[in-house]
């Protein structure tokens, strides 16, 4: 009988956790990097506060495939200037767009795996699985998804961004009617800033349209957002994705790395701040640091630092023993920590 109890509420669990992510606003959150205080020893207080949010956008998305041979069958798209004006979008990208009877899926997610074999002699359909994706199949190779969720009012001042980890093939992304950009590769990741269009407090509607007509390889590639999808918060004031550079070179008992960090004040006031990087072993010990002296930056601008830092007796990285070190980049401003980005490394010779 208690094993029933726990059954039953196990399963109420459950379906209150379907529910919830049915939800277009529902957010799984994975927070991947925290705000770092440094201590007087060089050594770093992992239980400070969050600066940086990384939120999973897999699940409650909507899809339907499209048509690359009709503008009706394709919700519109192509039926006016797409392009002309900001925030008009056409058809299935509008915001209000009624797509309740869209299928639900999670993502990641590939629409050509679900469809049914063709036996055909052409030598792209043989090597990508006999499956109806390309120019042959105008109906199957278009697919749209759409996905609302919610911005809360504290999140105002923060830069945000979505990221796609994966989408095959060609698409095109909108936010809340406004056209963000197009993507030409299936194994490319890339991500716009949302912080202009997004309504806090308010519904927003994240809408992707995927055309996997052609290939890029000779083998099964797939189509649809088939990897990761990721809303990204941090500090108007940042170390951009992909900021940091290390370099090393190793002499005699030391190594000394040499590391380029980007800054921008993506506000529009000038802001004071500080930079100091840190190494850490495999351990989570401290090898190394340094701090810039307080550097005021511009609203809008972009700089980049060069730092050194030696180790002692370093482990050197190889195929046999591939040991690496972990670069902690701190941005400061206002006495308080508002960035943390972290890179790993090898030091070889």
């Amino acid at each position: 009988m208690r094993n029933l109890r726990i059954h039953s509420s196990l399963v109420i669990l459950l379906i209150l956790l379907c529910a919830i992510g049915s939800y277009g606003g529902a957010i799984q959150t994975e927070r991947t990097s925290r705000s770092t205080e440094k201590q007087p020893d060089g050594h770093i207080d992992k239980e400070a506060r969050f600066v940086r949010e990384r939120l999973l956008l897999d699940f409650g998305w909507r899809f339907h495939l499209g048509d690359a041979a009709s503008i009706e069958g394709d919700f519109g798209f192509g039926s006016r200037a797409t392009f002309a004006k900001a925030g008009e979008a056409v058809g299935a990208a509008k915001p209000d767009f009624n797509d309740s009877s869209w299928r639900k899926v999670d993502l990641p997610h590939d629409w050509a795996v679900e469809l049914e074999f063709v036996n055909m002699k052409d030598d792209d359909v043989k090597n990508h699985g006999f499956k109806p994706i390309g120019r042959r199949f105008p109906k199957t190779s278009i697919g749209w998804y759409r996905r609302a969720f919610a911005i809360p009012k504290t999140d105002e001042g923060k830069r945000l961004a979505v990221k796609f980890d994966g989408v095959f093939r060609d698409c095109n992304v909108w936010i809340n009617g406004h056209y963000l950009g197009e993507n030409l590769s299936g194994y490319s990741e890339f991500s716009y800033d949302i912080s202009d269009y997004v309504k806090y407090g308010e519904r927003n509607v994240l809408v992707v349209r995927v055309d996997a007509s052609h290939y890029e390889g000779w083998f099964y590639e797939g189509a649809g957002i088939y990897r990761h999808t990721w809303l990204l918060k941090y500090s108007a004031l940042h170390i951009p994705q992909y900021g940091t550079f290390v370099t090393t070179g190793v002499g005699e008992n030391a190594a000394r790395v040499n590391v380029e960090t980007k800054i921008f004040n993506q506000s529009e006031s000038k802001a004071e701040y500080q930079l100091s990087s840190i190494i850490l072993d495999e351990k989570g010990n401290t090898v190394g640091s340094t701090s810039s002296q307080l550097l005021g930056l511009n609203g809008q601008e972009q700089e980049t630092l060069l730092q050194q830092i030696t180790v002692r007796n370093p482990e050197i990285w190889s195929l046999e023993s591939p040991h690496l070190y972990t670069l902690v980049s701190l941005v400061e401003s206002g006495n308080e920590v508002v960035d943390r980005v972290e890179t790993t490394f090898g030091i070889r010779t």
